[in-house]
């Protein structure tokens, strides 16, 4: 897990990067996915391993699949105060974030 902290690094969005932001923290999930990041750090998020599975397994699919779980996930974390950040270029130039 990489932490940066806000006042010692400005984490620049690109579309191979990606970051989780709460409060005064920003997690770097570069080499990783958003939703991953929640299943390695469950904590962080108010969660347990054994939710995270059973929320996969209501929607019949495979732990770590970016699939409908994961946008339950996803919706989770931004219930809890979480932002997801990650720049698109294609189709065209955006920042996605949830909060």
């Amino acid at each position: 897990m990489r932490y940066i902290s806000k006042e010692s690094t400005h984490p620049v969005p690109s579309a191979k990067n990606g970051f989780w932001v709460k409060d005064d923290k920003v997690y770097d999930v570069t080499s990783s996915t958003h939703v991953q990041f929640m299943i390695d750090n469950p904590s962080l998020f108010g969660l347990t391993t054994e939710r995270i599975r059973s929320v996969y397994e209501k929607h019949g699919e495979q732990v770590g699949t970016e699939q409908k779980a994961r946008e339950e996930l996803i919706r989770h974390a931004a219930a809890m105060g979480w932002i997801r950040v990650r720049k698109y270029e294609k189709p065209s130039y955006s920042l996605s974030g949830n909060s």
